[in-house]
């Protein structure tokens, strides 16, 4: 805005002018771009099911601020399409999921060095979750003990991983014991507990598990008792070794908590 001083002419009598000059202010006006602030958009597709991409409605995209660790989602739209309003000078972590797939990979964005308005496009890859039905032995007891192994602890952490890595999933895990362990079913079902009390401790929400105990109701092999008659009097320490365990196998491809809701970034 620019201030110029203007002449003004003013009549005193019937011959003479005399100027007044008054300060008057002229505004020179400039066209300016508008800032309509900084946008994240894109388009979730599933990836599984064929070689081209189809669009996926439906999914839920997250969208994490690494300086406040908010987060926010929204659901993809009729042609799998998201956006999401960005702060300026900010990183952000975005990815997407959706009940019964593989969550998409994560993906930095930064707004960084960004003064004007902007798009930010990034598509996200989601494919669908294989059902693993049969159960797989995961970790194994000493004679008539619940406690953790030292070489349980990675096969628990991995089962944790996969877990965190796809939050959809609902697992079982059943426990079992050979046939010369006392209290056979209070037994399975403190190994089942044991097991779940790790899981939830580093994490996992405890709806996601469901315990069952089944005694030696369940034997990988011939080594049954039968109240000292049977052939599992004669067999191994190794073979009986085999029924000591907890098996895993997921239940569910469908979870979804009940306070799963976005909040502001």
């Amino acid at each position: 805005m620019e201030a110029r001083v203007l002449p003004i002419f003013f009549i005193s009598n019937a011959r003479i002018l005399f100027p007044i000059f008054l300060a008057l202010q002229v505004c020179n006006v400039t066209a300016q771009n508008k800032y309509d602030g900084i946008r994240l958009d894109g388009i979730v597709y599933d990836t599984i099911l064929t070689t081209k991409h189809i669009p996926s409605m439906g999914a839920r995209v997250t969208l994490v601020n690494k300086i406040s660790n908010k987060r926010i989602s929204v659901k993809t739209d009729s042609i799998g399409g998201y956006s999401f309003k960005l702060n300026p000078d900010t990183d952000y972590v975005v990815f997407a999921s959706k009940k019964t797939y593989h969550n998409s990979i994560n993906h930095f964005i930064s707004t960084k060095n960004i003064n004007q308005s902007n798009t930010i496009h990034q598509d996200l890859n989601i494919g669908e979750l294989n059902y693993c039905g049969p159960s797989m032995v995961g970790i194994f007891y000493g004679f008539d003990s619940a406690d953790l192994r030292k070489s349980s602890y990675g096969i628990l952490d991995t089962l944790v991983s996969e877990m965190t890595s796809y939050p959809h999933i609902t697992v079982e895990i059943s426990s079992h014991s050979d046939c010369r362990e006392k209290n056979k079913m209070d037994l399975s079902e403190k190994r089942s507990e044991i097991v779940i009390n790790y899981l939830v401790a580093h994490g996992i929400d405890k709806e996601r598990l469901v315990a069952k105990a089944h005694g030696d109701t369940q034997l990988l092999n011939t080594c049954a008792c039968d109240n000292g008659k049977g052939p599992g009097i004669n067999c191994t320490e190794e073979e009986h070794q085999l029924n000591r365990r907890s098996e895993f196998k997921i239940l569910r491809l469908d979870y979804y908590p009940e306070n799963s809701k976005g909040s502001d970034h």
